[in-house]
């Protein structure tokens, strides 16, 4: 497991580890201490500094003193300009770097794009010949196994937790997010559509994971899946010795785990009061509780899932509108907003809805990466590289966000009694520790907007709320 964290974002194209940042910042402050250090001695030899200084006023020990005070002078001049040269020269290899990596990964993307189109319409033409041998070697393959569809189900899942490594994988996240990224291209070429028409029809580079999760939703309600429902929402809890969070792992520790809360809460308001001060709110949403495709009376599931991807309006999403309402946040009141998978997504939507004053986002393993942000937001995104969840949300779109990757797995086994591991809480929790030891400017920055939010503050009021969907008869 590594304990490197990889930084982008931020309105540059850099992307490094927090290590190599924060040795390059320390060359550029060097720089300025030498440079310092270097006037202060240039402030030696002036005749009355240099008096003050009791050496032995014989001629050759005078003209020593100096010339070695010139010496030094020169010396840290030196050392000074080579830390500033070496300082910037970092700066261009990795802006550079960073330049390539983006131009790399727009590139593909178009390549992606662009092939997904081709085999689209390649399907097209081969789909009747294609279904009727898949349909064909699935009977024969059923048959021949004499195992029902549930039984199969349950020997590719066995299979999956057999080797934890293909989902655990960078290279197939990778592969999961250029997928759904492309599904749209893929249905443009295989329904014909030109392409200059498909973007009159609301399709551009950056929306493409919500089109497709759109059209997913489309054809799951028509066969009576994902459908959404009214919901309710209640407090169930209220405490008030509680204190700020001062860190990103403090953060993590106050996300709901609605499936080990005995009220099952999903969502976690903090109201900080102090006097001649607005209160500000700290909201902690939750991740996904139920995976089932049908909707039942939990609004944190699958429906709510895709049709948050989908930019629609989710029960999840509606329930934390509400609840930050019940609690006492108006249009004006600041509000910093912490989600953990899907809960990530609905804070992401909440930021992005410009129905609040938000004043930081932090998202921990959310498929949020296509949903539009204010530049004005602060917004930290925390994701591993083998975790696939955020790769179903597509690539990020947001250029002033700050981006921490990190990779688990890369150089030890994947523990095989856990299903998709890097997206578990607890290892975000060891991320979020990483990122609160940072040295860099970019993590020391973005990290004292969310760990100063608090500060001030005389009482703090933190409540809990239960979502649950209503029957669609009412």
């Amino acid at each position: 497991m590594s304990d490197d964290i990889i930084v982008s974002g931020g309105g540059s194209v850099v992307v490094a580890s927090d290590a190599i940042l924060a040795r390059v910042e320390r060359l550029g402050s060097l720089a300025v201490e030498l440079r310092s250090g270097a006037d202060e001695v240039l402030d030696l030899t002036d005749a009355n500094q240099f008096a003050a200084l009791q050496v032995p006023q014989s001629a050759p020990t005078l003209a020593e003193a100096r010339r070695s005070l010139d010496v030094a002078h020169s010396l840290l001049l030196s050392a000074g300009r080579r830390s500033k040269a070496l300082n910037r020269a970092l700066r261009v290899v990795l802006d550079a770097y960073g330049a390539a990596e983006q131009f790399g990964l727009r590139l593909s993307e178009q390549l992606s794009a662009d092939s997904a189109r081709l085999l689209g319409a390649a399907s097209a033409l081969l789909a009747l010949p294609l279904t009727t041998s898949l349909m064909f070697e699935g009977a024969l393959v059923w048959g021949m196994s004499g195992a029902t569809p549930k039984q199969q189900a349950e020997a590719l899942a066995k299979y999956v937790r057999a080797h934890p490594r293909l989902l655990t994988n960078p290279a197939i996240v990778a592969a999961i997010r250029s997928a759904v990224e492309n599904a749209d291209d893929f249905g443009v070429g295989f329904f014909g559509v030109p392409p200059e028409i498909a973007r009159l029809f609301g399709r551009t580079d950056h929306n493409g994971v919500p089109l497709s999760a759109a059209f997913v939703l489309l054809l799951a309600r028509a066969a009576g899946f994902l459908s959404e429902t009214g919901i309710s929402v209640r407090q169930v809890s209220t405490t008030s010795d509680v204190s700020p969070p001062t860190s990103i792992e403090g953060r993590v520790e106050r996300i709901p785990d609605a499936m080990a809360d005995p009220a099952g809460a999903q969502i976690r308001i903090d109201r900080y009061s102090a006097p001649g001060e607005p209160d500000r709110f700290d909201v902690y949403i939750a991740g996904t509780v139920d995976f089932d495709a049908r909707s039942g009376k939990e609004p944190f599931d699958m429906t709510s899932n895709i049709t948050g991807v989908a930019h629609e309006s989710a029960a999840s999403y509606r329930a934390v509108v509400d609840a930050m309402k019940a609690a006492g946040v108006t249009t004006t009141s600041p509000v910093q907003l912490t989600g953990y998978s899907q809960g990530g997504l609905v804070a992401a939507l909440v930021a992005g809805s410009g129905r609040f004053d938000v004043k930081g986002l932090v998202t921990f393993g959310a498929p949020s990466g296509e949903v539009p942000i204010p530049a004005s937001v602060p917004v930290l995104t925390i994701r591993h590289t083998e975790d696939l969840v955020p790769a179903t949300g597509g690539y990020d779109v947001n250029d002033a966000a700050i981006v921490v990757q990190r990779s688990l797995f890369d150089d030890q086994p994947v523990p095989p009694h856990l299903d998709v591991p890097a997206h578990r809480l607890p290892y975000y929790g060891e991320t979020a520790g990483l990122i609160d030891a940072a040295k860099s400017d970019e993590l020391r920055r973005i990290r004292s907007v969310f760990d100063d939010f608090g500060h001030g503050t005389v009482t703090v009021e933190s409540t809990t709320w239960l979502a649950r969907r209503e029957p669609p008869d009412r």
